[in-house]
């Protein structure tokens, strides 16, 4: 059994990561669906448990923050004042969209009403990173359309991180 510290697990994180994506982009299977292999395969799932699972929550919560600073990076939130209009309609049709298929998806499965409903609000927060990671490596960052999408994944992510944050004189720190 090895030790579960956090630069151990980040360590088995990084090296089933990049497996993993060397072996589906073989393939020309996308990345993303690598990174969700890794993860199956070093979680707990398999009864292998090379990471603890506090561990990835932590390096997770980093990964938001790196991605956020990227975003800040490269976004003109001059034009996200812009867009704010078109980007909260999108939101609101987006979150309708994804509750409603969380509560069409519970019900055909056999899961209550609250867990459609919470299973919703999972789908319709939990696109952020992989919309940014594919209109970053499409080179999109700067198209119209990428920035509406940014700016509704924007305000849905400080819709959905409001309990997470606190308030200094007004700006709002994760």
């Amino acid at each position: 059994m090895h030790e579960h510290s956090i630069v151990n697990d980040l360590a088995w994180i990084l090296f089933t990561a990049a497996v993993a994506a060397l072996v589906l982009h073989r393939f020309k299977i996308p990345l993303l669906i690598g990174y969700i292999v890794a993860g199956f395969l070093v979680g707990p799932h398999l009864g292998l448990a090379l990471v603890e699972l506090d561990n990835v929550q932590e390096l997770s919560e980093l990964g938001v923050i790196f991605l956020l600073f990227y975003i800040g990076l490269e976004f003109d939130f001059g034009r996200l004042k812009r867009l704010i209009g078109p980007a909260l309609l999108a939101l609101a049709l987006q979150t309708l969209l994804m509750l409603f298929l969380g509560i069409e998806a519970s019900r055909l499965i056999g899961l209550s009403a609250m867990d459609g409903w919470f299973l919703g609000g999972l789908f319709s927060i939990s696109s952020s990173m992989v919309s940014v990671k594919l209109i970053r490596e499409r080179g999109l960052i700067h198209k119209p359309h990428a920035s509406l999408t940014i700016g509704c994944l924007l305000y849905t992510s400080d819709a959905a991180d409001e309990e997470d944050s606190v308030d200094l004189g007004g700006r709002r720190i994760i």
